[in-house]
């Protein structure tokens, strides 16, 4: 937008300007320069801004000026600074009263720290797509957005910092169908309408093509310059730059980052799309893209004291368990002694063993015999082939044949309880 405007010597600190005393600069740009004042009415702290140089007086500044004016009111949202008053000075030029902002510029930060993080990135631009969505439900296209025009506004009581979106000193507003209402004689005047290196493809070709996804390209250009320090379209001259903007792709991101994330490339190769029907066809729409980039990692779950303490005893007790486990079924590896140890701490009592007393005169009753150490079950083993047992010793009177049933004294597995049987 040019150079820097010559300074005035009027507006130093300390001046008086329509009701309003200088406090500092706070900035200058190719048509003026901004102010930090008070109004000296009721104290309050505000900025100015007002036009410079020898074109201060000249009729389309003064358009341009209240252009701003009339469509930043249009626009209410805490995502744009607000116009709070349009003065005149004595010398006839213009000047606008907004509110005074803490904080910094997104041209600087970047110059600062070279580039930020992604998901800080996208948390910056996503705020500005929502002062560029109010905007644009007003009518309104901004056609200048830039980091410099993008504001990180500090909250006076503490709260979290806005992106305010900054200068509508060349937007141009709209009705439906694309119809402007402003006077196009200040654009037809510039050579280049807004800054070069963030204007759309179809802007370069023809300044008259703006509309709403021209900004959208624009808020692809900060994203990009955002995470990786540069811009996407790079050449020595101007000429250059417009003739990349028009006929190539951005440089890759992967030649610049490490690992990018796929949803940040997609991202950009949407809104950086030379067809603007391609593109995002609203702020919206790309900030709703954008909050897959924003949202934070939750933390693992906490556990609750008894929660932990419980586990914390499983784990203790875990091993113990198992080797107790593993000593009562491996009685050849694991001592009696030890067994017995074991059996005192973890594992249950031995069933009672019954035993059967047969009488000659009589059927036989079952008894408990109480076993003063109870002994481990032994694994079940095959029975013995017939021919290895010894015959058995004849009996006065042949025993009446066992049941099949399994009875009180059999073990739940099916093995058969001792019998006893006495002559």
């Amino acid at each position: 937008m040019g150079g820097a405007a010559e300074p005035r010597s009027d507006l130093g600190p300390g001046a008086r300007i329509a009701g309003y005393e200088v406090l500092r600069p706070l900035g200058s740009g190719g048509m003026g320069v901004v102010l930090a004042a008070r109004r000296l009415a009721d104290g309050t702290e505000v900025a100015l801004k007002l036009p410079t140089g020898r074109r201060a007086a000249e009729p389309s500044v003064k358009r341009r000026l209240l252009r701003e004016a009339r469509s930043v009111q249009r626009v209410d949202s805490p995502h744009v600074a607000r116009v709070l008053d349009v003065g005149e000075l004595d010398d006839g030029s213009p000047f606008l009263v907004l509110d005074l902002l803490e904080g910094e510029d997104l041209g600087r930060l970047i110059a600062r720290e070279g580039r930020v993080p992604v998901a800080q990135a996208a948390r910056w631009v996503r705020e500005a797509c929502k002062g560029v969505a109010a905007a644009h439900d007003r009518g309104v296209i901004h056609r200048d957005i830039k980091p410099s025009n993008l504001f990180v506004a500090r909250a006076a009581a503490g709260g979290p910092a806005l992106v305010k979106l900054l200068d509508f000193g060349l937007c141009r507003a709209f009705v439906a169908g694309g119809a402007p209402l402003d006077d196009s004689s200040l654009t037809a005047s510039d050579a280049v309408v807004g800054s070069p290196r963030y204007l759309a493809p179809e802007v370069v070709r023809d300044a008259h093509a703006a509309d709403h996804r021209s900004d959208i390209w624009s808020l692809g250009v900060v994203l990009y310059e955002l995470v990786s320090g540069r811009r996407p379209f790079e050449a020595p001259t101007l000429a250059g730059v417009l003739a990349r903007i028009v006929a190539d792709e951005p440089t890759p991101l992967a030649q610049i980052l490490d690992a990018p994330p796929q949803a940040l490339v997609q991202i950009l190769a949407r809104a950086l799309s030379k067809d603007p029907e391609r593109r995002y066809q609203s702020a919206r729409e790309l900030s709703d893209a954008l909050a897959l980039l924003c949202a934070p990692v939750a933390p693992p779950p906490r556990l609750a004291p008894g929660r932990r303490n419980r586990r914390a005893a499983f784990w203790v007790l875990a091993p113990v368990l198992g080797f107790s486990a593993w000593a009562w079924l491996s009685p050849a590896v694991v001592s009696a002694d030890l067994r017995r140890a074991l059996s005192a701490v973890a594992l249950p009592p031995a069933a009672p063993v019954l035993t059967a007393s047969v009488q000659s005169d009589g059927p036989a009753a079952p008894t408990t015999a109480p076993s003063p150490t109870p002994a481990p079950p032994k694994a079940r083993r095959a029975p013995a082939p017939a021919t290895s047992a010894k015959p058995a010793p004849p009996s006065l009177s042949e025993p009446s044949p066992l049941s099949t049933t399994p009875g009180p004294g059999t073990w739940a597995l099916g093995q058969p309880s001792t019998i006893e049987t006495r002559k």
